[in-house]
């Protein structure tokens, strides 16, 4: 059964990847933004999962959540070896 997203839905899912990639290319502008794009982005992972998740095809969702939790993965490592 395919689940239904409305339009309501959908509209938040462009605002939050918006404004993502509105803030990626703000860093990309001034690099000393860095830290806060990646706590931001950490913070905010469960809505960017979900915008995500929102307007992707139920048959490709598999792949995004694979993506996803790869993602989340590599910040865990690359946050414990700043600790070490």
């Amino acid at each position: 059964m395919e689940s239904q997203v409305s339009q309501a839905q959908i509209d938040y899912a462009y605002q939050v990847l918006t404004a993502l990639t509105e803030a990626i290319d703000r860093t990309a502008a001034d690099p000393k933004l860095l830290q806060q794009l990646k706590a931001e982005a950490l913070q905010k992972a469960p809505e960017i999962f979900d915008a995500l998740m929102c307007i992707t095809p139920p048959e490709h969702r598999p792949i995004i959540y694979e993506l996803f939790k790869s993602l989340l993965n590599l910040a865990k490592t690359i946050y414990a070896k700043k600790e070490e």
